[in-house]
């Protein structure tokens, strides 16, 4: 189990066109010094806040 900051973005790019794609929404985590991606494990459940 692992215990951190959970950051959440919302990001919105341009695609080749130069046309906005839309937000999407990042979750990203601040553990010992480093920032990792855990947006698959918030979408899917496996972590959760609290």
């Amino acid at each position: 189990m692992y215990y951190g900051w959970a950051i959440p973005v919302r990001v919105n790019a341009k695609n080749s066109y130069g046309a906005y794609v839309g937000y999407q929404q990042y979750v990203f985590m601040y553990i010992n010094d480093n920032l990792i991606d855990a947006t698959l494990k918030f979408k899917t459940g496996y972590a959760k806040t609290i």
